[in-house]
Formats: C-alpha cells, structure tokens, sequence
C-alpha cells in the first residue's frame, strides 16, 4: 500500500508536467514540445490538487515554487490566462472556461496569491465576461463565441466568497441550487460532483458560512453519499474521472477517510 508521502512524491515528479502543472496521465505520455497535453484543464487539475495537499499535510515548498512559477507564465494580461505557456491550440487560448477560473481559485485560496480579487475586479468592470479587450467590439454580438466566456451568478458567487467580497443574494441561491441540480446527475456523471466537491472545501478554508449554502451542502453530501455508497463519497469519483489508476489522487483521496 503506498503511503501518502510516496503518492505526493509521485505526483511532484510523474504527474506534472513540465510548466509546474497536474495532468490526468503519467507526463510522459503528453508532448509539451508540440503542445499536445493529455490535460484540457491544468489550472483545473492542479487547484484540485491543491484543495488535496492542504487538507491532508499542506503542501510543499517545491510544489508551490512549480505551481507560481506555472501561473506566472500563463499569465497573458490582467485577470486573463491561458492554458499552456505559448498555447496557440484553440483560437480562443486567451479565454479560461469556467472550470479552469474555479482551478485558479482553488490554488488561490491555498497559496494565498490573491488571484480571486483580481477576478472579481475585472469581471465587474467587464460584465463578466473574460475575453481580451477588442476596440470597436462589442462582445454581445456574437453570442455563440463569447457567450460562454460571460461568468454566471453562481461563479461570481463563488469568486466572490475567495475574494472575501460579500456576494450578492441571487448569486447565493444560484450557486446553492446548482449544487442540488449537480448532485442529481446519474452516477458515471462525475465532472460536476468533483468540482462542487473540491468548491465546498474552498468555501470552507475561506471562512465562508452561509445558512442556505450549508443547507444546499448537506442535501448535495447526503445525495452523493447515497449514490456511491459511501460518506467518503469523493474516492468513489476519483476513480471513476481520474481514469489512470495509478495517478497519486486516488491515495490522496483514500487518505481522507482515514
């Protein structure tokens, strides 16, 4: 049985890539040089993987100075990242989805790098919408391209709450209800149960307390305990999302019913 020291070893060494990142696949299986990278989400991955780290030992010197130095260098503008260092796969490679924003959050709230506040300053002089600037443009014009980048209640809620910003009353229900909608998927449908998870704790290490947030949470953790059987319902969806079964979450996972 490896150890959860072994499993952090092995996460700093096999499982991120060489731009300070976590990936879903031993990192010997992705081609930096070519920017082919087996994941489509490294902020995403690697803020859970911070979430993981803090709440079992805390995490290391070494990991921090990999994951700064991976921010730093995705770092286009303000409030505004990309994927990979020089990521030129996507016409939209300058605009983060939703998923990668909570992932920065995350990282955020463990490594205390005030990311958030500078979310929340630019989405609201924005309307939330995190696109590069384009004189002449406006951005509602095509809605199918820049729709997905606007930030809903519930993710201004959530960046919000990591910014220390009071949130607004719809954007506690939206986020609160979207947690009940989430939990309810069927059973192989993890993407959004492990984000929610990962955003609970979050919400946690930030202080946040909130009587219709804690109740939402205890219907999503009551839901999902039922689905998978057990409290520690977060090993159950590891194993199915993270599909490499050697990659070191599912020992970090284990290790918190321990």
């Amino acid at each position: 049985m490896e150890t959860k020291e072994q499993a952090v070893i092995r996460l700093l060494n096999e499982y991120m890539d060489d731009n300070g990142f976590i990936t879903l696949k031993h990192k010997s299986q992705s081609n930096p040089k070519e920017l082919q990278f087996d994941s489509e989400n490294p902020h995403l991955f690697t803020g859970e993987g911070s979430i993981l780290l803090k709440l079992i030992d805390g995490v290391s010197f070494r990991y921090r100075r990999m994951v700064e130095r991976g921010i730093t260098n995705t770092k286009k503008d303000y409030a505004l990242w990309e994927r990979q260092p020089g990521d030129t796969t996507r016409d939209d490679s300058h605009s983060l989805s939703l998923d990668e924003h909570l992932g920065l959050c995350f990282t955020s709230i463990v490594l205390e790098m005030g990311i958030p506040q500078e979310l929340c300053d630019y989405g609201s002089k924005h309307n939330w919408a995190f696109i590069e600037e384009n004189p002449g443009t406006d951005p509602y014009e095509d809605i199918k391209k820049y729709g997905k980048r606007i930030r809903q209640p519930k993710d201004r809620f959530f960046m919000k709450v990591c910014a220390g910003i009071i949130p607004k009353w719809y954007e506690i229900l939206d986020f609160g209800l979207s947690a009940v909608l989430t939990c309810r998927k069927p059973h192989d449908v993890t993407s959004g149960k492990v984000m929610k998870w990962f955003a609970f704790q979050a919400l946690s290490m930030a202080g946040y307390d909130n009587w219709f947030v804690n109740l939402c949470k205890k219907y999503y953790n009551y839901k999902c305990t039922k689905m998978y059987g057990t409290e520690f319902y977060i090993e159950d969806l590891i194993a199915i999302y993270f599909q490499d079964k050697e990659h070191p979450f599912h020992v970090l996972c284990k290790e918190l019913s321990l």
